[in-house]
């Protein structure tokens, strides 16, 4: 455990490094909101190019028949992105779940649930 909190400490202060070339004046406390506000409200898009698309739209299929409850991880992860407004489902496995994913032949972010949904019934990320 004290190896992997050393190897993270290295890795957010290598990070800020570069983060203060681009932006001389930056404090270590600056970074470390705005890298805490990126990480607790980002989604993981897909790396476009590098295949992921397929394991995006495996992980799709996966969510949809219900047999993979932790894709977004692993093969399913990707590049962290702000998405308007994506940050403000609540999370819940038993509320009308669904999964966020990028689609790329539209090129925009959706959220689908996983089981049907009556009018006025709350939509959770799951």
């Amino acid at each position: 455990v004290e190896a992997d909190i050393r190897r993270e400490r290295d890795d957010i202060l290598r990070a800020f490094g570069v983060a203060q070339g681009h932006l001389p004046g930056l404090t270590l406390a600056e970074y470390m909101w705005a890298a805490s506000a990126v990480a607790s409200r980002a989604a993981h898009l897909s790396e476009g190019g590098s295949g992921r698309e397929s394991a995006d739209a495996e992980c799709l299929e996966e969510d949809q028949s219900g047999s993979s409850p932790s894709c977004g991880e692993g093969e399913c992860a990707g590049v962290p992105a702000i998405v308007p407004f994506g940050d403000m489902f609540n999370h819940s496995a038993s509320l009308a779940p669904a999964r966020a994913r990028f689609d790329l032949s539209t090129g925009a972010y959706r959220y689908v649930s996983l089981q049907p949904v009556a009018e006025g019934e709350e939509v959770c990320l799951g």
